[in-house]
């Protein structure tokens, strides 16, 4: 039977992905079996990542008007930058790939290994979450990430900027319009690229399966059942 896998940006609530709050579709009952892959502290993050940069950018500073006393707080009130991205993948749907089904803990497994995948393709995006929700109707992955790039000639010289970090695979921003509605597209489309597919689509749900997954026996069988039971399609993007 054929499953879907769905990107679709998500609007980044912390809360929301640790179950600090409980919303109308969620079944609490479930909420135990919920997977957390990572969960970083994002002001500890950014302390990593940008701390070396900011001192060295504060001590050239002459005026101490100039000088940036937290990243993290400006970064907060910019207008440009968001302080970290979410994109959500969902494979199937409720009914095809509903939780407790043999699909969903296949869809559950595959989830797990595109967060690593995500990883190791995606340096400049550093992800702080990674959530795997079992207590709504179908499994999905929550994906939470800071891009960053260094070598900056103006301002930090390592700094956050989700157009610079797509850049580095290749990405470049197109066309007028929306600043952010063109960086969440452009989202979609590296994540289109990193699963196999081609091109570009103004399309947020695709079909294809993860031909990376090939280690230990175990998950070879996983592969094989996956091979049979979900068609495989390569969708051309124009």
């Amino acid at each position: 039977m054929e499953r879907t896998i769905s990107f679709m940006n998500g609007k980044g609530s912390i809360g929301h992905n640790t179950r600090s709050f409980i919303a109308d579709n969620v079944d609490a009952s479930r909420t135990k079996n919920n997977i957390t892959l990572i969960h970083e502290d994002i002001k500890q993050v950014y302390h990593k990542l940008f701390d070396k940069a900011l001192d060295e950018y504060n001590a050239k500073q002459k005026r101490k008007d100039r000088q940036i006393k937290s990243y993290y707080e400006k970064i907060s009130r910019s207008k440009q930058e968001k302080l970290f991205y979410e994109v959500i993948v969902q494979i199937g749907n409720k009914d095809d790939t509903g939780v407790g089904s043999s699909a969903a803990e296949v869809a559950t497994w595959v989830l797990k290994d595109y967060v690593k995948m995500f990883q190791i393709r995606n340096p400049q995006l550093y992800v702080i979450g990674a959530y795997i929700h079992l207590d709504e109707e179908t499994p999905h992955l929550h994906l939470n990430f800071v891009p960053w790039v260094s070598g900056c000639k103006r301002g930090l010289e390592t700094k956050t900027s989700l157009k610079a970090a797509l850049a580095t695979r290749g990405f470049a921003s197109e066309g007028k319009g929306n600043t952010g509605q063109r960086r969440r597209k452009m989202i979609l489309h590296l994540l289109c690229v990193d699963t196999g597919l081609i091109g570009r689509r103004k399309t947020r749900t695709i079909c294809i399966y993860p031909y990376w997954i090939i280690r230990s026996r175990s998950e070879r069988r996983k592969w094989l059942h996956l091979r049979r039971n979900w068609r495989v399609h390569r969708l051309l993007l124009n």
